[in-house]
């Protein structure tokens, strides 16, 4: 698998397909793995943060999620790459996932609706756990999320509690295993989206990498101030990729 180290962080690159065909394996894995879905908005907690480089070091899969990154890995590799977002990814494994197979979710706005539309959408998912509570990055909270885990005895547990906070527990879990749990998901807001409780951009935005700006022109009031603190690391990305890009051609 060819892996990129650009700016603050190192990506995998991989297409969709390679990423589900991953995922898969993973889930039958003796070993905890880890995948998370880094974009250019976190690129600057990543160069701050010690304790998310250490997670970012010892994820199994870290994919481009957001435009910035998928531009920048074309740039410095020469080839096309996309993104690969953990929205695009969960109904696939939810629809592919055996049934056997005890998935957990962490995070997100309403545990009841989200229980009630994914059980009923997809036939082979073993929802065991919902939990929408407060999470924080403590070591209290470590423990009440293995406790629950191990309690539901989660093979698949799910992240969905924004960045960076669900990094920083899924670093907890690799520093204090939970029994049986294969793996770990940092997937934000996919599950809102995919239940509905967030809108996710209309398939053209998607197309054309500018879902941040749908994201901004329907809810200035939460997206100007993620987004504006993204230009400069995403400048900063952008000039690393040429330079990159340079040293290959001379």
């Amino acid at each position: 698998m060819k892996t990129l180290r650009i700016s603050s962080v190192e990506l995998d690159l991989i297409d969709k397909n390679i990423a589900l065909e991953k995922i898969f394996q993973f889930i039958d894995s003796t070993k905890t793995k880890f995948v998370i879905t880094p974009n250019a908005g976190q690129l600057a907690s990543y160069r701050k943060n010690s304790q998310l480089r250490k997670f970012l070091a010892a994820a199994d899969l870290r994919l481009m999620d957001g435009w910035p990154l998928a531009v920048g890995a074309t740039i410095a590799e020469g080839k096309r790459y996309p993104r690969v977002t953990g929205s695009d990814l969960l109904p696939e494994i939810f629809k592919n996932i055996n049934s056997n197979v005890r998935v957990g979710i962490i995070g997100g706005s309403n545990s009841e609706l989200t229980k009630k539309q994914l059980t009923a959408g997809y036939q082979n998912l073993n929802l065991v756990l919902v939990n929408d509570e407060i999470w924080i990055d403590s070591t209290e909270d470590a423990e009440r999320l293995k406790n629950l885990c191990e309690l539901n005895q989660v093979q698949v547990l799910i992240l969905a509690l924004g960045h960076p906070k669900q990094e920083l527990l899924a670093l907890r879990l690799i520093e204090n295993p939970v029994a049986n749990l294969s793996l770990v998901l940092c997937f934000g807001a996919s599950v809102d989206f995919l239940v509905g409780t967030q809108t996710r951009a209309p398939k053209i935005y998607q197309k054309m990498g500018l879902e941040w700006l749908y994201r901004l022109l329907t809810n200035p009031k939460k997206f100007f101030k993620r987004y504006f603190l993204a230009i400069w690391p995403s400048i900063i990305l952008l000039v690393s990729a040429v330079r990159i890009r340079v040293s290959k051609i001379f």
